[in-house]
């Protein structure tokens, strides 16, 4: 399955372990069981996604910066 972000560089995490980077494709075992996985960026809110590899999918993650936290010093 392939990952990709916008900016690159995510990492991508299942459980404790981190199994990519963006942009990636990882073989995941074929299963009908879903798999939890989080797309996560330094100083982006993380994307938990829920992912079933019973077919060769590919993901496109957006990482926003989020619009609060302007501090304008005067």
């Amino acid at each position: 399955m392939t990952f990709e972000s916008t900016p690159a560089g995510a990492e991508i995490v299942r459980g404790e372990q981190v199994i990519g980077a963006t942009p990636a494709t990882l073989p995941f075992v074929e299963s009908a069981e879903p798999l939890d996985l989080v797309v996560r960026m330094k100083g982006f809110p993380d994307q938990p996604i829920q992912v079933v590899a019973d077919r060769d999918r590919s993901f496109v993650f957006q990482f926003k910066k989020e619009a609060r936290h302007h501090h304008h010093g005067r």
